[in-house]
């Protein structure tokens, strides 16, 4: 919304960072930082300046944060060629979000504490736990003249006959 504000120790990219400025138009308005052009842009230190500004922000005020690293020519340009030309739209989506949160949740998991647990609550593998495994084809029907015993025995060796 255009009534966003900063803090004074609200800081934008850079080293040392910039201040950062609101840039107005209309319902809206841009946080913005200057950049140095001669300046690498995206360092650790950017990327957590623009992060800490976003969390900062939002506590107060719906946002639509443009992904990092996004450059416009200045403040007119930001004013003209991103706020007025997608005025409405941004009104529309800071309205449509107004109110909620956004969460990242992050897990792990211990693996074999999982697997203890699927083991338990599947009484199948449970049982298939206490059972001997079956040597491969073991299982299979044997018919008379059936030599698959004697290609596993004699596996490598050549058969005269």
């Amino acid at each position: 919304p255009s009534d966003v504000e900063t803090t004074p120790d609200a800081r934008g990219v850079g080293d040392p960072p910039y201040d950062v400025l609101t840039v107005r138009h209309g319902e809206v308005a841009a946080l913005i930082s200057l950049i140095d052009p001669a300046k690498r842009l995206g360092t650790a230190q950017d990327l957590t300046a623009h992060a800490a500004l976003v969390d900062a922000v939002v506590v107060h005020a719906p946002v639509l944060p443009l992904r990092f690293g996004a450059v416009m020519a200045g403040e007119v340009a930001v004013a003209d060629e991103l706020l007025a030309e997608h005025h409405d739209e941004f009104v529309a989506a800071l309205e449509r979000i107004d109110g909620k949160a956004e969460f990242l949740i992050k897990g792990r998991y211990e693996r074999s504490a999982v697997l203890r647990e699927i083991v338990t609550e599947d009484q199948k593998l449970a049982r298939s736990r206490h059972t001997p495994p079956k040597a491969c084809g073991e299982d299979l029907p044997r018919t008379s003249g059936d030599r698959s015993t004697d290609h596993r025995r004699h596996r490598g060796q050549t058969r005269h006959g």
